[in-house]
């Protein structure tokens, strides 16, 4: 049904000739396409935002584009491609002073690291995105990566570090109102509560998160 409604409005900026719908348009079928897990539609559609972003120089949109495009190719398990991709979309949140697009970048990749088991990497680019989340006043961003950081500190089997962080990412999504992250905080401390063999408050933090799923 989303699909559908945007496919409209497409068409509608497609008839009065508005290439910035177009392209916010194309931008958000891509993102559909990732909800769906059709990666190479979302790749699609993504580039196609891309080149509309690039003919009109429109170099903050087209970062935000080759974001999109990374992140699809590290769904796809193509890392290479991937960094690729995020070293070109710097370059242009460099041009268009875009610094929230240098977080997602990092973010980004702190994620193919993450990926393929370099943990280490991976977290100290957390930090990195981290960091200019706070410069800017990104609290979404700020929650992401306090969540990234606790997940890969869970992986490093530094549990009392994992807990901090999965507790700021707890508490700061709760008082701003990130529910899908508060979703993630409470996923990943069940998982602690796991490792630590604590069933009961493994079993209350799983009851929370699939309260704010439903």
């Amino acid at each position: 049904a989303a699909l559908e409604k945007i496919f409209e409005a497409y068409r509608i900026f497609e008839s009065i000739g508005d290439e910035s719908g177009m392209a916010y348009s194309l931008n958000d079928i891509g993102e559909l396409y990732i909800a769906q897990k059709n990666y190479d539609k979302a790749l699609e559609y993504f580039k196609r935002s891309g080149e509309l972003r690039l003919v009109r120089k429109d170099k903050r949109g087209y970062a935000k584009s080759l974001i999109n495009i990374a992140s699809v190719y590290t769904y796809k398990y193509e890392f290479d491609d991937a960094l690729k991709t995020y070293t070109q979309a710097e370059h242009y949140c460099d041009l268009s002073e875009y610094t929230k697009g240098k977080s997602w970048i990092k973010a980004g990749i702190s994620d193919i690291y993450s990926n393929m088991g370099n943990y280490n990497k991976a977290i100290s680019i957390s930090f990195e995105a981290l960091d200019i989340d706070l410069l800017i006043g990104n609290k979404y961003g700020e929650i992401i990566s306090y969540n990234k950081i606790g997940f890969l500190y869970i992986k490093l089997g530094k549990f009392e570090d994992a807990k901090k962080f999965l507790f700021k990412a707890r508490d700061e999504a709760k008082r701003t109102g990130h529910l899908d992250q508060l979703m993630i905080a409470y996923q990943y401390l069940t998982q602690l509560a796991v490792i630590k063999n604590n069933f009961q408050l493994a079993y209350q933090y799983s009851v929370e998160s699939e309260s704010i799923r439903d």
